[in-house]
């Protein structure tokens, strides 16, 4: 095994034992942490927006349901969770969305559910930013 570190040695002289070199470490380590961090991510303009209803779009295999309420934006799961209908096509009543399938009503600023506030559907963190929308993704 020792022969074996000698011969994967880089020219700082220390290898680890998978033969990778210290200084590629923080190099390494930087781009492992940049892949965990949140980031935001286009998925509207300002302009794609009507009063009273939601836009739905796809963004990394998941979709999402996006509402604008008084010129703030919201970002929740588009999946009711009674039997999974599409939230971002329910109608929005102030800061509340009502599943089209069979009347659940969840607040998008929050994502509970009216009756029962414990139950939640996944929110997003939405920014806006010169006419673009933006949603956090963990």
């Amino acid at each position: 095994m020792v022969d074996q570190l000698y011969k994967n040695q880089s020219y700082t002289g220390r290898t680890s034992r998978n033969g990778r070199s210290q200084r590629e470490a923080p190099n390494r380590l930087r781009k492992e942490n940049e892949s965990r961090l949140p980031r935001f991510v286009k998925v509207a303009e300002k302009t794609d927006f009507t009063d009273g209803f939601g836009k739905v779009v796809s963004v990394e295999g998941r979709s999402l349901a996006l509402f604008r309420v008084k010129d703030e934006y919201f970002a929740i799961a588009n999946v009711c969770l009674h039997r999974g209908g599409p939230l971002g096509e329910g109608n929005l009543s102030g800061s509340v969305v009502t599943c089209p399938w069979h009347g659940w009503n969840f607040d998008v600023r929050t994502g509970s559910f009216t009756v029962i506030p414990t139950l939640k559907v996944a929110t997003y963190k939405v920014k806006e930013q010169d006419g673009s929308v933006m949603v956090e993704l963990p």
